[in-house]
């Protein structure tokens, strides 16, 4: 894997393609179009804004009418935050620091990403093993949310080196279970 992210003396340095650096755009224009819906009840904002309390839809009304808005705008921001890290479209790759909290800013935003594109996909053929059967628009969207996750995955090991050794203990091919 090349390093799209890597430490740098002061913070975070993410290195994007031209191509990469135009795709997240597009990805971050499409996300902060749907979140600026207030009323919307696409899937997409179902996935980014599950039930906060099960069994209890009251409930989860009265939670949902004190924090929905502002957590809405918060993802709202971070996109817009990302998108201005980003720089402004042209042919060139991206090439900036992270600083203090923005690594953390960018996880968050890739993960909402991830969360949208796993929505436009349906929960139908992210569960099933047969990717034969996926059509091809949904399978390449998986292929990216696995692109996604890899670079959730290298900013974390920058972010926190220890975390991706956590499943090294774990000896997932044993049968003994």
């Amino acid at each position: 894997m090349r390093d799209t992210f890597s430490p740098h003396a002061d913070g975070v340095r993410m290195h994007l393609r031209a191509g990469e650096a135009s795709l997240l755009r597009s990805l971050l224009d499409e996300l902060q179009s749907l979140l600026d819906d207030r009323l919307s009840d696409d899937a997409v904002i179902r996935r980014l804004f599950p039930a906060t309390v099960t069994g209890d839809d009251d409930a989860d009304r009265e939670v949902r009418d004190l924090v929905h808005g502002s957590v809405q705008d918060a993802k709202v921001a971070a996109a817009r935050q990302l998108q201005d890290l980003l720089g402004p479209e042209d042919e060139r790759a991206v090439t900036t620091v992270l600083r203090d909290e923005e690594p953390v800013l960018v996880l968050g935003v890739l993960n909402d990403l991830r969360l949208a594109l796993g929505a436009r996909v349906g929960d139908e053929h992210l569960l099933g093993t047969d990717l034969d059967a996926v059509p091809p628009r949904e399978l390449a969207l998986m292929q990216l949310m696995s692109h996604l996750a890899a670079w959730q995955e290298e900013l974390l090991g920058v972010l926190d080196p220890a975390s991706l050794g956590f499943y090294d203990d774990f000896d997932f091919d044993d049968e003994d279970d």
